[in-house]
């Protein structure tokens, strides 16, 4: 009779250590990363379970193979987009570096599987915003009921590539403009990241405008706020992506563009591109952007030496919710779903 395996033998055993401990402090990942990898590794167990129709408390890491994984890759791919495909294979080959480094007998596993190579995947091309459309979209901001402050929030999306939730999230205190040399804004990004970004002269001037004319009495904490019930909070980021819809459809029906929508994000990726047309090294333009990997810059770069015709961003991927099957006691002591 088969020994039972013991709890250090399981694949799945590592996997609460891995996801509150592993990832969070000795990687610095966010929660909402961890809890990514949550869901991959889930997946992946509920696979074990359904298809090969393997309990958790028999599945070993020794069990691992290339093979499993490119059948297990094969079964991603009827339900998946390859990039999804890709990121919950990803999530295993990390899984196994943190188990062989908790036992190195498992180390040449970790290895043999991380050497699988990704897919391929296919791209989806997305537009830059010209000079000339951004000037347009300012016009018309200006044409609307809150103007003033829909051509600020247009200018400073551009003028310093932020994101829309680093947007909607500053607050008065952040701004530093006194130094008419160089006024800058203090950015809190992805991860509590902290980062300063310095303003033209033109978003400065613009900017003291805009105070003064709503923020003279204190009226809020935050640089763009409504009034709700009497209430000044800030703004949402669906009030800004709602705005800029009205615009599009302005902008269509004049035919000056055809795009489907103009975005906030649109923004940051027009002027990182731009940016670099003009010579800025990529490392700046990384700073800028709050990147902490040179690669996710490097994108904008590949697509200005093909003289920025389109700029090519990989598709982001929307995590799905897997079927509960009759493990599900084994894989929340795991810390599995």
């Amino acid at each position: 009779m088969m020994a039972k395996p013991s709890l250090s033998e399981l694949f799945f055993a590592y996997a609460t250590d891995f996801l509150t401990a592993y990832l969070t402090e000795k990687l610095s990942r966010s929660s909402k990363t961890a809890e990514s990898y949550r869901d991959a590794l889930t997946i992946f167990r509920r696979y074990i379970n359904s298809e090969l129709q393997i309990s958790l408390l028999k599945f070993k890491t020794e069990d691992i193979t290339v093979d499993l994984i490119l059948d297990y890759r094969d079964y991603l791919q009827k339900k998946y987009a390859i990039t999804t495909v890709n990121q919950r294979i990803a999530a295993i080959k990390t899984y196994l570096k943190y188990i062989a480094e908790c036992d190195t007998k498992y180390v040449s596993i970790s290895i043999k599987i991380d050497r699988i190579p990704s897919l391929k995947a296919p791209v989806r091309i997305r537009p830059v915003l010209d000079d000339d459309l951004i000037r347009r979209i300012i016009d018309e901001a200006s044409k609307t009921r809150k103007s003033s402050r829909n051509v600020m929030i247009i200018i400073l999306l551009y003028d310093t590539a932020m994101r829309i939730s680093e947007l909607t999230n500053l607050k008065m205190c952040d701004l530093f403009l006194s130094n008419e040399d160089l006024p800058y804004i203090h950015v809190r990004g992805k991860g509590d990241k902290e980062r300063i970004i310095v303003l033209s002269e033109r978003a400065a001037q613009y900017l003291n405008k805009y105070i003064r004319k709503y923020h003279s009495r204190g009226e809020c904490e935050y640089l763009f706020y409504t009034c709700i019930k009497g209430n000044n909070d800030k703004i949402s980021n669906s009030t800004v992506e709602k705005m800029l819809d009205e615009i599009t459809a302005r902008l269509k029906a004049q035919r000056i563009t055809d795009l489907t929508s103009i975005h906030p994000h649109m923004f940051r990726r027009s002027r990182s591109t731009h940016l670099y047309q003009d010579g800025v090294p990529l490392e700046q333009i990384a700073r800028i952007l709050g990147h902490a990997n040179l690669e996710t810059t490097q994108i904008y770069a590949q697509m200005s030496k093909e003289k920025m015709k389109k700029i090519i961003e990989i598709e982001k991927d929307k995590l799905v919710d897997p079927e509960w099957d009759e493990d599900d006691e084994i894989a929340r002591m795991f810390g599995l779903k």
